[in-house]
């Protein structure tokens, strides 16, 4: 009979030292609760539920269905499932329910999380097993809710209580860093609660165990989900079926804003990643060596108990092994770093140029040095005049200091019978000198192209295309850059149409 009242007594205090078996019916008292709250206990499984089986059910008016009557609630059924539900303004009947049954008589260690955002989450030894965005905001923390262990409307759950814990979420300071020894990163893993900065510095150290073919989330920040507004700041995963970082920091312009490292990790090699925020600057080291730097719009500004994952719900888990994760507001001094410009293999490093001629016409050759030194070895143009033609020149061109070469710049002499051309390369270590062909034949200066990629990238392929009216050949350069550009330059073109294409790729 509770006619007289339940009595009061406060959750935040509640540790169930001794081991509790729930019973029907059975009021343990009336207590605050908490809009966001941490729920822990251990259980032990002692035999199995047919039917709903209650574990304990927390409600504001002693109610079983209804607003404010699963504040939150937890049931066993077929057998050993877990049914775990929390009430929102807009659905009484809101939950998450972790999919296999728990193992009989074996203790297991349960975590129930109502964060800000709102979201709810379950863990079970350790390892997060559900995860959901309830409809509706959430129920403002009760004055007095009743608790129950179990309730009255269903059959009490066949489970030992352990070490029954309630608080509030924890939020995180990063006095010291966050995993402290290398820990397989989860999806679900949520770590805590974090008051951000506008201008942040991130960092961490992991090691790459495998590459999964879908993108794989490593760290996120998040106010509640994972694409929008607010909702990356920052986020960091690895691009599918690769180890290259992909580096998001949303901001006031464009919610998906970030700066992508181009190196690409190893499996087995332990690194440290830092990412960093100041006002419009992005900036990312591995190593402490700087790998991107971007301008991107204004940054988010400073706010309060944001969701921090360690493998986000939307994404596969990076196949990883991540430590000491340390947050701060942007100091200069974390800055310093030497920027490693990525230079890709197959860009072009040198040119070869062989001309042939039959007295008439001229036609020319190519070959290209890669950047790991192969050479792709010359293009077959057509030789005018067949036998009687022959090689009259032939001079290869050469980055300054081994660099690479970003562009190139042709001129072209012509008497209006014949023509010949000079070049010259434009690298990011300055401009090759220019190879004179021999003009001795009483032509002039006739036109220029002068191609280049932009945005400081490299040329990993060019096309020559000839066009011929069968008296006279001009030349067009095309070029494929790293970053996936394609620039060309057209030059005059005779009567006919275009007669051969060469190209060349490293």
């Amino acid at each position: 009979d509770n006619s007289t009242g339940p009595p009061p007594f406060d959750l935040m205090d509640l540790t169930q030292s001794e081991d509790m078996k729930p019973e029907k019916d059975k009021l343990l008292g009336t207590s605050p609760l908490q809009t966001y709250f941490h729920m822990s206990m251990s259980l032990t499984i002692t035999g199995e539920m047919h039917g709903w089986h209650n574990l304990f059910h927390f409600t504001e008016d002693g109610g079983n269905i209804g607003p404010k009557r699963r504040i939150p609630a937890v049931w066993f059924h077929q057998g050993s499932r877990m049914h775990f539900r929390m009430s929102t303004q807009t659905s009484h009947n809101d939950g998450c329910d972790p999919g296999p049954p728990l193992p009989m008589n074996k203790k297991i260690e349960v975590d129930l999380l109502m964060v800000d955002g709102p979201s709810l989450i379950v863990k079970l030894d350790g390892k997060p097993v559900c995860y959901r965005i309830p409809a509706g905001s959430p129920i403002e923390g009760s004055q007095a809710a009743q608790v129950f262990a179990s309730d009255v409307w269903h059959q009490p759950a066949n489970v030992i209580i352990h070490n029954w814990t309630y608080s509030g979420v924890e939020e995180l300071t990063f006095d010291e860093p966050l995993l402290p020894l290398p820990t397989v990163i989860q999806r679900y893993g949520f770590m805590g609660l974090v008051d951000t900065f506008e201008n942040y510095h991130l960092q961490f150290e992991i090691t790459p165990m495998g590459i999964y073919p879908h993108w794989s989330n490593i760290v996120h920040f998040t106010r509640l989900g994972n694409y929008g507004n607010y909702f990356r700041m920052p986020a960091i995963w690895f691009h599918p079926g690769s180890l290259k970082l992909h580096v998001r920091s949303g901001d006031l312009q464009q919610h998906n804003s970030g700066c992508d490292p181009w190196m690409q990790l190893k499996i087995g090699q332990k690194y440290k990643i830092e990412v960093m925020r100041k006002d419009r600057q992005i900036m990312v080291q591995i190593d402490d060596k700087t790998y991107c730097k971007a301008n991107r719009g204004p940054p988010y500004p400073q706010m309060k108990r944001v969701q921090m994952w360690v493998g986000d719900p939307w994404h596969g888990a990076a196949l990883a092994k991540i430590s000491k994760i340390k947050y701060k507001e942007y100091d200069a001094e974390d800055a310093k770093g030497d920027v490693v410009k990525y230079i890709p293999k197959k860009a072009f490093k040198g040119l070869g140029v062989r001309r042939w001629t039959n007295g008439k016409r001229d036609t020319f050759e190519f070959k290209f040095v890669c950047g790991d030194g192969r050479q792709t070895g010359y293009t077959r143009s057509w030789h005018p005049g067949g036998g009687r033609s022959k090689m009259v020149n032939s001079f290869d061109l050469d980055c300054p200091g081994n660099g690479r070469i970003q562009g190139i710049q042709r001129r072209r002499w012509s008497n209006h019978r014949r023509d010949i051309y000079d070049y010259r390369l434009h690298c990011d270590t300055g401009s090759s000198p220019w190879v004179n062909d021999k003009h001795d034949y009483g032509g002039t200066y006739h036109s220029q192209l002068n191609t280049k990629c932009p945005g400081g990238a490299y040329v990993t392929k060019m096309e020559f295309r000839r066009y011929s009216d069968h008296r006279r050949d001009t030349y067009d350069i095309i070029m494929w850059c790293h970053n996936g550009r394609v620039v060309g330059q057209h030059d005059w073109k005779p009567r006919n149409s275009l007669h051969e294409r060469d190209s060349q790729q490293c």
